[in-house]
């Protein structure tokens, strides 16, 4: 696919936190900070490693510069990631520490007088299917091995009963989905589509003061 069908992901306004000088920040103006969190696991033949913290990093760099006065801390590439350590190179943290690292941010962003932080997490079970091949190949493609994506069925989730025991044991290639499917032009609809949704609640929230209200009811 040539570069001029395919879209790319916006870059200005400069949101960044690791790419911005003190003088910048200084002279920013901002209040708000956006924490994303990712996975470093096994995502498949034609996927990288990388592909939950891709997400998240891609969505939260649309939702901080559509919204002003945002910065967009480093993600976090390691996240709880048990499930898949029977495939290679996956790493995982425990959930406490997890916990207790993005507390540590929190309370890094306090000490700076900062008091409103969300967080974009990506990384929800392991498809590696269509709408994550499209994020992956719109934010960035040359991570992804397209020629390698195949069709692989998705998990049935409509049992009755949980039952414990290896992911490897569910989908034993380590993923599922269509990942053959996926289009840079979707992943750029999808975060166009969740800018859309998340961005005006979050003006919401700025008018409100980050509090709870009955502004959430529409309860006056």
């Amino acid at each position: 696919m040539s570069g001029t069908n395919m879209p790319r992901r916006g870059t200005a306004p400069e949101v960044r936190l690791e790419r911005l000088t003190g003088h910048d920040v200084a002279r920013g103006g901002y209040d708000k900070a956006i924490l994303p969190i990712g996975a470093t696991e096994y995502h498949g033949p034609a996927f990288p490693y990388g592909t939950d913290t891709i997400t998240a990093e891609t969505l939260a760099e649309s939702f901080a510069r559509e919204l002003g006065g945002t910065l967009l801390l480093p993600s976090l590439a390691y996240g709880v990631s048990h499930h898949h350590l029977p495939w290679p190179w996956t790493m995982s943290l425990r959930p406490d520490t997890l916990a207790l690292v993005v507390r540590d941010i929190g309370e890094s962003l306090l000490h700076h007088d900062l008091r409103r932080l969300l967080i974009v997490s990506a990384h929800d079970g392991n498809h590696a299917g269509q709408s994550e091949m499209s994020m992956v190949l719109y934010a960035a493609p040359e991570t992804a091995r397209r020629d390698l994506a195949t069709h692989q069925p998705n998990q049935d989730m409509d049992h009755p009963v949980d039952l414990i025991g290896g992911f490897d044991g569910t989908v034993p290639l380590g993923y599922s989905g269509n990942a053959a499917a996926g289009s840079p032009h979707e992943g750029e609809a999808i975060t166009r589509a969740l800018t859309d949704l998340v961005v005006p609640f979050l003006r919401d929230l700025d008018a409100n003061g980050w509090k709870r209200g009955s502004w959430l009811s529409g309860i006056e």
